[in-house]
């Protein structure tokens, strides 16, 4: 119900309580509680729907009903309409609701809803074996529904219907004559009412037999489940292989026909397997196998993920795992690879250039198959080397030389017991003067190396032979 509606109720609503007042002050009759509805029974089909009823009311109503199964879902406001909402009916019996509309001085009515069941025509079971002599099926039939039967054209000379009992749980009777034939034979009935149908399946046993529909199977590294199609007419026996991988799945299983199950576990090794079933009579030397092939699990395994080397040229070696045809890439220049199929390992060369420059560089070596793939990251350090310069002096305040072009980091030894991290411009002060060596350890890459002071006042010595 919408607000728009629901205020439309109570405007009219208010409206009757001042006419009944008025009314009663002027010595006038109040007007009679109206509440008329245009129609009280419906029948609804099993597939449910909305229906809808003209209604008329002097004061607003309220609608109740115990079911859910309907609803209301539409109101129009004093001379209009109800609407409601029925589910489907999943039941297969009728089922009835009362709706009650009410007003509040109390007058009531009702609307009563009958829905209709669900048909239904339901078989106990859908096959039937029966032996070599012959003798009687009995079928039996759940319905709500006339049910009729009737033997398929193929098998009406040795299979017929012999009777009927009951209604709502129906039991069917077929006889069936002896077996002259060597294999088994098969035949089916039709139940069926209007659009409901269903089919029984009558096995006659024969000869002993045991055929196998697929026997071979290939199955992918992940595994899964292999069914079999089995058909028999006598006892059997499953002989399982001593493989932990393929697990047999037991079901209940008749003698004539069914399907046999198993259970294949992922493969997580590297190399393919097999496993054969043998499925053999009971009596007699009836016997039948089956295969199941498992591919390998593809694989390309580096011993190491990343390679650290030292910044002067040089080899190094991977050992990779692999049972694939890989392909090997490497996306820099100055590193190159030097140099089948169950899983093998095998130990790939590379050889790499010198590093000149003072920072790290990185490239990526890719093994690849298909869907498969192995990255190695190598790192190769940067050219940095310690430089060593000294400077003999006796001065009481003293400014370290500035070096450019080549420094990375460096340390400062004043020759008086102190030290500092390199700065270009840093100072240092003596307690008085006296001659001392101060030695500057650079470290930094290779290319030009500079050194510069301003102020050579009281040096006696430079030493640059480790520059």
């Amino acid at each position: 119900m919408t607000g728009g509606e629901t205020m439309k109720r109570y405007i009219y609503a208010f409206a009757a309580m001042l006419l009944a007042s008025a009314c009663s002050s002027l010595g006038v009759k109040e007007p009679e509680n109206i509440l008329e509805l245009e129609e009280k029974d419906f029948v609804i089909p099993a597939a449910g729907g909305e229906f809808s009823l003209g209604i008329t009311y002097s004061e607003d109503y309220t609608v109740t009903c115990e079911e859910k199964w309907v609803r209301e879902v539409m109101t129009k406001a004093t001379s209009g309409t109800l609407t409601f909402r029925v589910d489907p009916n999943k039941g297969y019996d009728d089922r009835h609701a009362r709706l009650v509309v009410s007003v509040p001085a109390g007058k009531t009515d009702y609307i009563d809803v009958t829905q209709k069941q669900k048909n239904a025509l339901m078989l106990a079971k859908d096959n039937y074996e029966i032996g070599k002599e012959g003798g009687t099926v009995t079928v039996e039939v759940q319905a709500n529904v006339a049910v009729s039967a009737e033997v398929d054209a193929d098998a009406a000379s040795w299979l017929k219907k012999v009777g009927t009992k009951g209604l709502k749980s129906t039991t069917f009777a077929f006889s069936a004559d002896p077996s002259e034939e060597d294999s088994v034979r098969e035949g089916k009935i039709r139940f069926s009412n209007g659009d409901l149908e269903e089919y029984v399946t009558v096995y006659q046993a024969g000869e002993p037999v045991l055929v196998l529909g697929e026997s071979s199977f290939s199955l992918t590294t992940e595994g899964g489940i292999v069914e079999v199609d089995l058909t028999t007419n006598t006892e059997y026996d499953i002989v399982m292989p001593e493989v932990d991988w393929v697990t047999y799945k037991p079901s209940t299983r008749g003698l004539v026909t069914g399907r046999i199950r198993f259970e294949v576990d992922p493969n997580e090794s590297h190399d393919s397997r097999q496993a054969e079933i043998l499925v053999k009579s009971r009596k007699g030397s009836l016997e039948e196998s089956i295969l199941i092939s498992q591919n390998q699990k593809d694989a390309i395994i580096a011993g190491t993920s990343l390679v650290e080397v030292g910044c002067e040229a040089g080899t190094f070696t991977l050992t990779l795992g692999s049972n694939v045809e890989y392909q090997v890439s490497v996306d820099a220049e100055w590193l190159r690879k030097m140099q089948t199929r169950a899983f093998v390992e095998e130990d790939i060369a590379f050889s790499y250039d010198a590093n000149d420059e003072m920072d790290d560089r990185e490239a990526l070596i890719t093994f690849s198959y298909e869907g498969l793939k192995q990255d190695v990251k190598v790192v190769q350090k940067g050219f940095i080397k310690d430089y060593r310069f000294y400077v003999t002096h006796y001065n009481s305040v003293f400014t370290v030389p500035t070096f450019g072009g080549f420094v990375s980091s460096g340390t400062v030894f004043w020759g008086d017991g102190a030290q500092d991290e390199y700065a270009e411009g840093l100072v240092h002060q003596y307690n008085g003067a006296s001659v001392v060596k101060t030695e500057v350890v650079i470290k930094g890459g290779k290319g030009e190396r500079v050194v510069s002071m301003n102020d050579l006042t009281g040096v006696l010595a430079i030493d640059l032979s480790e520059l």
